[in-house]
């Protein structure tokens, strides 16, 4: 259930975040991290979030 609601609504947010700090990449790994740490959207738990939370993070970062 976790996976779905991030595909459908989490995401979203995560990449408007990620787009604001667009301008200064420095702060997105910190941005990740964060996530991860407080286990954001179950993050720590499911692999397929982290994997496209950093994916995304490492587009922005370009």
């Amino acid at each position: 259930m976790k996976t779905i609601r991030w595909f459908l609504s989490d995401r979203w947010v995560f990449k408007e975040c990620i787009n604001i700090l667009r301008l200064d990449p420095n702060h997105v790994d910190e941005v990740v991290d964060a996530y991860f740490h407080n286990n954001v959207c179950g993050c720590r738990d499911n692999s397929i979030i982290y994997n496209d939370i950093r994916r995304i993070a490492r587009a922005f970062k370009k």
